[in-house]
């Protein structure tokens, strides 16, 4: 078993110099890998489009700095014509530097792959949408922990390192599904 990694004391903390956090839009998309789970038809993936507009163009979203750079938006669920149709809705015109695909591989079966190609073609990156998590996956469950089990060992194990580069935000977007919202609302009373 693994020793514990910790500070032997509190004064020790207090003057540790330590790597401050990283965001991509300040105080609210942390850099590294993030799970978005919401009820379907609530508006994740016009979230999420918004989201990458604003990245993109280096705007603020609700009011928060966001750090410019490309973004990808796997849009899975829908086709060309439908996020044409979402971006008219949502702006006039869009930078350059979204991008968006409305196929790719399964993790398993060579997502990681095109990921990485992505990136060494747009290094400048700051946001990775997938919209959604299902269609990327091998397996179907319902409960959020097996799915953190089965992604995050695949994505750590890149050569790029995708979620934990330092400039990168990783969003996996999902629904909940009808069984895990019951449940959940059964536990909390």
């Amino acid at each position: 078993m693994q020793k514990l990694n910790m500070v032997d004391a509190a004064d020790t903390l207090l003057y540790q110099p330590l790597d401050k956090p990283r965001f991509v839009v300040d105080g609210l998309i942390p850099t590294g890998l993030i799970l978005f789970y919401g009820s379907q038809k609530i508006g994740k993936s016009w979230l999420m489009l918004k989201l990458c507009l604003c990245v993109s163009a280096g705007l603020p979203f609700w009011e928060m700095e966001a750090r410019a750079g490309d973004v990808l938006y796997l849009c899975l669920e829908d086709t060309f014509f439908h996020m044409q149709g979402r971006l008219f809705r949502l702006t006039d015109e869009a930078d350059s530097r979204l991008h968006f695909a409305v196929e790719s591989c399964k993790l398993t079966d060579g997502l990681i792959v095109q990921l990485e190609d992505y990136l060494k073609e747009y290094p400048e990156s700051r946001l990775i949408v997938i919209d959604t998590l299902q269609k990327v996956r091998t397996t179907q469950r319902t409960t959020p922990m097996p799915v953190i089990t089965e992604i995050f060992p695949r994505l750590r194990s890149l050569p790029t390192g995708i979620p934990l580069q330092s400039s990168l935000s990783t969003i996996f977007a999902n629904r909940t599904t009808a069984m895990y919202s019951t449940r959940y609302q059964e536990q909390r009373g």
